[in-house]
């Protein structure tokens, strides 16, 4: 449930993020004039760059501390990503009665900590975080990456960071073009 929450919000964020954009793009070169679009198209731009920069941030979960260790004690049969049971040996399926998943794998780390597939999927590829998420240790990231589509995904979240980082950068941009202008003159 949890890497499934996760994509619906990375996946939706990431479309009104990039309409967002887009709407400012087509107001700033004056594109959105040609289509005789009405006063608040730039208005509704930066609202859905805002929602959509404003839900796209990561979401930090799981039990630990800013100091290192946990101060809980975590149960080896418990994910500490969605703190559900994973009592079941590696690999194998988990009880249908309580699985969060229809086909909820078990997947240890190198840590040794036990953790549903699919929730520490979404913990290491959504979350883009590389390390466990109760000791901090380093995660194998190649693990993850079996099927065709998550190599996709990674290069849609380094275009969504690339999207945040203009966004970042592109006020203190226009900044210092409308400085170097105005020192030397041009209009």
């Amino acid at each position: 449930m949890v890497y499934k929450w996760y994509t619906v919000v990375y996946n939706a964020s990431f479309v009104v993020g990039l309409i967002g954009y887009c709407i400012i793009l087509l107001v700033f070169f004056g594109i959105a004039s040609m289509f005789s679009a009405g006063p608040g198209l730039m208005q509704a731009g930066i609202l859905f760059l805002s929602y959509g920069l404003y839900f796209g941030m990561a979401v930090t979960i799981g039990y630990y501390s800013k100091e290192g260790f946990p101060q809980k004690h975590l149960n080896s049969a418990i994910c500490a990503v969605c703190g559900q049971s994973t009592s079941h040996q590696l690999g194998s399926f988990t009880d249908q009665q309580q699985a969060t998943f229809a086909d909820d794998r078990i997947h240890q780390l190198a840590c040794k900590h036990v953790f549903h597939e699919k929730c520490i999927r979404g913990w290491c590829l959504i979350g883009k975080k590389d390390i466990c998420p109760y000791c901090k240790e380093k995660v194998d990231l190649k693990q993850f990456k079996k099927n065709p589509w998550d190599t996709q995904q990674q290069l849609y979240l380094n275009l969504l960071d690339g999207v945040r980082y203009l966004v970042v950068w592109q006020p203190i941009i226009f900044a210092v073009v409308q400085l170097a202008y105005y020192i030397l003159g041009l209009n």
